[in-house]
């Protein structure tokens, strides 16, 4: 059923408030209280819908609560935040739990919270922040946030806040798996206000497409404010379709320093795919591509810039530390010395392909060279990492005549090939003609 609140409810602490799911309706009429519940230490709720309207918000407490579980609750039409924290409040768990429509944060951790979850929720045309993080040692995983700030200008429009407000540091937390679509601002941002440090967090696997607005980035560490943010990884992240940039380590104000940017992806975003005006930032292995503006920008101090893919050019990655060749990249030739001939066969085919570090190379020799020896040996295109017995089998011809045994081919040092005209290293007719046909695979060095 609906319930309707006309003042405040605190449930008592060590409770569990179990509901039916959306049928069971707890409400605020127009002229209600600040908030319908104000919640309590230890306490559970589960299954319950928390409808609020345009001067009411909702679950919300004075601060300094401990061990709160809320799971699978629907917080909708809030005139304030959807779900307040409070200060100093720790050990909360958030979970399952549908937020639509609220005026102001669906869910706000407030200054000096401690080591809270946020874990598979939903979230949906949120007034402000979808998830506003204040405090330390927060985990934000797998939620799912789609449109943000639609109450809101340019700041506290964002998907995921990490702040450093009021007196307190914001560190060590966790945004780990989370898809954010949509925003007004900035898909996930890290923010200290001046004296301040917001440090050491893990952003990692999240997806963060469609951002819009003056602001619409990927993913940014924020330094237009005069506080230090120092110490996050940003790694394994896609930051597509953006208004803006993909990643963002902006030193502006702020003095962000000592950052990892580590194997991110940065796509079709309408600025530069990542972007860098900080401190010792490591940029290493990240695929930014198809950015309207750039691909990467460094203005910073001492970036370490490392393997980076940013253009695709003849089918191959042009990395910056040197050629990365990928599926698709067309045959080469290489001109080989032979020795065990004295005249070598003629219009020959030597071609080989490299991808990574891996060789393929194919040989033909449809015209017989003339032999002096009773060796044969080829050199290789690109040195081996290491000799190798039996590396590949062929056809071939000896003394003028087709072979009835297989042609073996090993890796006689890191750089040549030896052929043998038979498995068992038969060697060759030191006159007449000879000649071979093969392709062989081996790991370069």
């Amino acid at each position: 059923g609906t319930y309707l609140m006309w003042t405040q409810f605190q449930p008592n602490g060590s409770q569990i408030w179990q509901g039916c799911g959306r049928a069971s309706v707890i409400t605020v009429p127009t002229t209600g209280a600040v908030s319908a519940w104000a919640l309590n230490n230890n306490l559970t709720v589960r299954d319950l819908t928390f409808t609020g309207n345009s001067n009411s918000g909702i679950l919300v407490n004075g601060g300094s609560m401990t061990d709160v579980v809320v799971e699978r609750c629907t917080i909708q039409s809030s005139g304030s935040h959807g779900l307040n924290t409070g200060g100093t409040s720790s050990r909360w768990l958030i979970t399952g739990c549908f937020f639509n429509n609220n005026f102001s944060d669906d869910i706000l951790l407030g200054e000096g919270t401690t080591s809270c979850r946020i874990i598979g929720n939903q979230f949906r045309t949120t007034g402000a922040n979808a998830i506003d993080v204040n405090g330390s040692y927060h985990t934000i995983q797998g939620n799912q946030i789609n449109v943000t700030g639609v109450n809101g200008t340019s700041t506290d429009v964002w998907g995921i806040l990490l702040a450093a407000v009021g007196t307190t540091s914001c560190q060590y937390c966790t945004v780990v798996g989370n898809v954010i679509q949509a925003t007004k601002g900035q898909g996930i941002i890290v923010r200290a206000l001046s004296g301040l440090v917001s440090s050491y967090h893990v952003i990692a696997g999240n997806v963060v497409q469609g951002a819009t607005g003056g602001n619409g980035d990927g993913i940014v560490l924020d330094g237009s404010v005069a506080g230090t943010i120092q110490g996050c990884l940003i790694s394994g992240n896609t930051c597509q379709g953006n208004l803006r940039n993909g990643i963002g380590i902006d030193g502006s104000i702020a003095t962000t320093k000592e950052n990892l940017v580590i194997g991110n992806q940065c796509r079709g975003n309408g600025g530069t795919g990542i972007i860098v005006s900080a401190i010792d930032t490591w940029v290493v292995e990240n695929v930014s591509l198809n950015n309207t503006s750039a691909q990467f920008t460094d203005t910073g101090t001492r970036t370490t810039d490392a393997g980076n893919k940013v253009t695709i050019a003849n089918s191959t990655w042009n990395v910056n530390t040197g050629d990365f060749q990928f599926a698709g990249v067309a045959w080469a030739t290489w001109v080989p010395a032979l020795v065990g001939f004295s005249a070598d066969p003629a219009t020959a085919t030597y071609k080989y392909i490299k991808i990574g570090k891996t060789v393929i190379l194919k040989v033909r020799q449809p015209n017989l060279g003339t032999s002096n020896a009773t060796t044969f040996t080829i050199t290789l295109p690109v040195t081996a990492v290491e000799s190798q017995v039996g590396a590949a089998f062929g056809i071939g011809s000896d003394n003028g005549s087709a072979l009835t045994t297989a042609v073996r081919i090993d890796l006689s040092s890191t750089t040549v090939m030896t052929l043998y005209s038979s498995p068992a290293a038969g060697g060759w007719t030191g006159s007449s003609t000879k000649g071979a046909h093969f392709m062989l695979a081996y790991e370069a060095a």
